[in-house]
């Protein structure tokens, strides 16, 4: 496809910037660091061929009025579908608005990368963070209760800790039976968080899981 000639907009000097001009991507320039990328992703190009030469044809035919209608009309945002290939064929008209809409496309490409790089990092310190609390959480309930057994006790503690003792049998029964199958099945899906509220639950209940040769 030969290149075209493309003719400068008069009285239409352009900002330095694409930020400053207005300009918003969504319109698929051919050539373009978004159509190329699109182009390597396609598994069939026939669509894109067919609309590349539409707007090629545009080109040719495009008075500089025109050009700059559908310019005014692209930085507006008030243009619908049909008026793409047109807006396309506006922007490739001049080398200057060409230029400045690839730069402004590279960037934002550029941006989306790196966010979803700093998503996919923030992410794995996030988990990693979770695993390092609940650890800790597990090391402090498991040294209170090593405190606790090493603390010299009282007669009235004593024996309120064997009524609880003959309250709750070896062999536990209703809430805490169940509460014992929850454990077994979290520690073997290897689910902490849950096994941990379990083992709260169970203290709760006046169970002790090390007092019945449990961990």
């Amino acid at each position: 496809m030969a290149r075209l000639k493309r003719t400068k907009l008069r009285k239409n000097p352009l900002p330095a910037t694409w930020q400053e001009l207005g300009m918003k991507p969504g319109i698929r320039v051919p050539g373009t660091a978004s159509w190329m990328a699109e182009w390597r992703r396609s598994p069939n190009q026939k669509k894109m061929i067919d609309y590349a030469s539409k707007v090629h044809l545009l080109v040719q035919g495009m008075s500089e009025k025109v050009v700059s209608f559908y310019l005014k009309k692209y930085l507006s945002g008030k243009w619908e579908s049909v008026d793409e290939a047109s807006i396309a064929a506006a922007i490739r008209r001049s080398p200057t608005w060409e230029a400045k809409y690839n730069v402004m496309e590279e960037e934002l490409m550029g941006k989306k990368k790196t966010d979803t790089a700093k998503k996919v990092r923030e992410k794995a310190e996030g988990a990693s963070l979770k695993d390092r609390i609940e650890t800790l959480e597990e090391e402090v309930e498991a040294l209170k209760e090593a405190m606790s057994k090493m603390m010299p006790k009282t007669m009235a503690e004593a024996k309120k800790g064997k009524k609880a003792k003959a309250d709750v049998p070896e062999k536990a029964t209703g809430d805490v039976k169940g509460l014992l199958k929850e454990l077994a099945a979290a520690k073997e899906a290897k689910d902490k968080k849950l096994a941990f509220g379990l083992r709260a639950k169970l203290r709760k209940a006046g169970y002790s899981l090390r007092a019945n040769g449990k961990k």
